[in-house]
């Protein structure tokens, strides 16, 4: 589970598109927008596009691989 947090794509860029995300934590668009409507994430709207922040997902995935209970992030 760490290969996500460390994550090339992670790394390299400072936000990703709703594909990108999806594609890096393996999920669905649906799960994506639940998770959005939850707080998990805030996406920056440019173009009327969403972006998620980098740092933001790491700091999610950081906080999900320390918990004691994964089901609370579902």
């Amino acid at each position: 589970m760490n290969e996500l947090i460390e994550n090339e794509l992670l790394e390299q860029k400072e936000y990703l598109t709703v594909k990108e995300l999806m594609d890096t934590l393996n999920i669905s668009e649906n799960t994506l927008y639940r998770w959005v409507r939850k707080g998990r994430f805030n996406p920056a709207k440019f173009r009327n596009k969403n972006y998620f922040r980098t740092s933001e997902v790491k700091t999610y995935l950081n906080r999900v691989f320390n918990s004691e209970s994964m089901e609370e992030y579902s």
